[in-house]
């Protein structure tokens, strides 16, 4: 995924500026900002890690 498509999608945008603002952000906090369920978070996170826009760290199970 190109940058300006990953960026493109309102939700992303929104994710992307909240994370470089706030610093590292796990799933469960991004899901209460946007009020949104794991899965449609998750898949707009690995479009983002996709254009190279976020690298992921696993922590926890």
């Amino acid at each position: 995924m190109t940058l300006f498509k990953a960026l493109g999608d309102e939700l992303r945008l929104a994710a992307t500026l909240l994370i470089h603002r706030q610093g590292e952000l796990c799933v469960c906090e991004l899901m209460a900002a946007f009020e949104a369920p794991q899965p449609k978070v998750s898949r707009h996170l690995a479009s983002l890690r996709e254009a190279g826009l976020l690298e992921t760290e696993r922590r926890g199970q």
